[in-house]
């Protein structure tokens, strides 16, 4: 059997649709409002890894929460808190925000982009408490 069988595929690729959609439309309307593409480019940057690493959290069991246990993967659980914890490293060190053509963000926008990675990662998540 294959890893995703029947329509198992359905429910990641919308989640990960959602979050990219989200990541577009988060760089767009900052470029909108006059941000500098740095700091857009940043803020999308920020999206896109906080909605992967709460994938990773929210595809642990299809039918789940991830709320309902999160216990039993060590590494998982080592390596969240890393990456999330470097991602504030390439915004914020000059050389490594030259390299990645980054700007400086406000707190403002800081949370915007730590929003839309949760609205558009985790809206699945009551429904499947609502499944159990």
């Amino acid at each position: 059997e294959g890893l995703l069988s029947g329509n198992d595929w359905i429910r990641p690729l919308s989640i990960g649709a959602t979050l990219s959609f989200g990541v577009i439309a988060l760089y767009v309307a900052l470029l909108h409002i006059g941000l500098d593409p740095g700091a857009a480019r940043a803020a999308a940057f920020v999206t896109m890894i906080v909605g992967q690493a709460l994938i990773v959290l929210v595809e642990r069991s299809p039918k789940r929460p991830f709320w309902y246990g999160v216990r039993g993967n060590v590494p998982l659980f080592l390596m969240l808190p890393i990456t999330l914890g470097l991602l504030p490293v390439a915004i914020l060190i000059p050389s490594l925000s030259m390299v990645l053509h980054f700007a400086p963000l406000q707190p403002a926008i800081w949370g915007g982009a730590l929003i839309t990675a949760t609205v558009t990662t985790l809206w699945y998540e009551p429904f499947k408490a609502l499944m159990r």
